[in-house]
């Protein structure tokens, strides 16, 4: 049975999640020097491919990005006492 894009997509973000930080840490590299190294950010985006999507590199940055801005709010939550949010 073929993968679909939603599962490729949950499997990304399930890798991304297990390795965020060096994925902040390359994407970061790449803005500073337009070059994405061969990491996991390029590993994770490769299971992208097979669905044809020419933008796999911009959709796993999303991914990233997202789960940054969730760990970073809920990190800041939790030093205001409110870890269950507002």
């Amino acid at each position: 049975m073929e993968q679909t894009f939603v599962e490729a997509m949950e499997v990304a973000k399930a890798e991304v999640s297990q390795h965020l930080p060096q994925c902040c840490e390359e994407i970061l590299h790449w803005h500073d020097t337009g070059i994405l190294i061969d990491g996991y950010v390029r590993s994770i985006a490769a299971k992208l491919l097979p669905f044809e999507t020419s933008h796999h590199l911009g959709i796993i940055e999303a991914v990233i990005n997202s789960q940054a801005m969730h760990q970073v709010v809920a990190q800041e939550l939790i030093r205001q006492g409110r870890p269950d949010g507002v």
